[in-house]
């Protein structure tokens, strides 16, 4: 979950810095290295999801022994 906070923390930073840097944005194009960040998000969420998901059949077996 942090690594997923920092991530959207990265996307507000780069959206102040850019409303900062260039006000009129006129001809703003974000790069496709500016996506890395959502897709990892994205991916550790899948990740976190399976993992719970895992952790419950471990102590639902256990249960049964």
């Amino acid at each position: 979950m942090v690594n997923i906070f920092i991530m959207v923390m990265w996307y507000i930073a780069m959206i102040v810095v850019s409303k900062q840097l260039a006000p009129d944005a006129a001809n703003f194009q974000l790069e496709i290295a500016s996506s890395f960040p959502a897709v990892i998000a994205i991916l550790l969420f899948m990740a976190r999801k399976g993992i719970i998901s895992d952790e419950r059949l471990v102590r639902a077996a256990d249960r049964i022994r």
